[in-house]
């Protein structure tokens, strides 16, 4: 899949980045002051266009509770470095037996009118390995039940190490797949066999095209 951050709380940005071949928009409530309201505005902007959206959020269960309850078809944690804070995303995002998730009237339960639906939904629950802390706990992050991808930061990871980390962001990804879990990191550092590769942020993607046409 091919997917871009989106920082800017429009539907209009979500529904033209989609439109565009974008095929996951991830809210990026991580480096963007989005508060739950503009998640769940670029939210339905994908479902406008047909996209699912899932929501980079840092580990707060209120703010996984509010993007799941407003629809988003995952979640991406942020700076996730041992096996209990991989096991806590899982319990923040999935309902019980499994998790502590509660069973809100959002939208997408619609408002409490089909609470069901929201219970049958399938989400994804990605985390992020970005620091020198969750290369070091990698096999243990990876036998946590529950979580579906391992996203590579490489630049924060790179921040932590030092140094460049092409090795290690390689060594990654081979590790998850071979415990079974999807991957995904930026275009620069996806392989023929990531699952989920990130073209960049909405305002970037803007600006390259501006500079495109200006220039040509």
């Amino acid at each position: 899949m091919i997917g871009a951050f989106v920082q800017t709380p429009q539907r209009s940005i979500a529904q033209v980045l989609a439109h565009s071949g974008v095929e996951l928009l991830i809210a990026d409530g991580e480096h963007a002051p989005l508060t739950p309201a503009g998640i769940e505005e670029i939210i339905v902007g994908g479902d406008l266009a047909g996209v699912p959206v899932w929501a980079r959020v840092p580990f707060s269960p209120a703010a996984i509770q509010h993007a799941l309850d407003s629809g988003a078809a995952g979640v991406l944690i942020p700076l996730v470095e041992s096996a209990a804070g991989a096991e806590a995303a899982v319990a923040a995002a999935r309902f019980p037996p499994r998790g502590r998730r509660g069973g809100g009237p959002g939208r997408a339960a619609l408002y409490g009118l089909d609470r069901k639906r929201a219970l049958e939904r399938e989400i994804t629950v990605a985390v992020q390995i970005e620091t020198a802390a969750a290369l070091e706990n990698l096999d243990a992050i990876l036998a946590v039940e529950g979580v579906d991808l391992i996203f590579v930061g490489p630049n924060d990871l790179a921040l932590s190490l030092g140094r460049p980390a092409d090795a290690e962001i390689a060594d990654v990804l081979a590790r998850a797949r071979g415990a079974g879990l999807d991957t995904g990191t930026l275009v620069k550092h996806a392989d023929a066999d990531t699952t989920v590769t990130v073209l960049g942020t909405d305002l970037g993607l803007l600006a390259a095209g501006a500079r495109a046409a200006v220039t040509g």
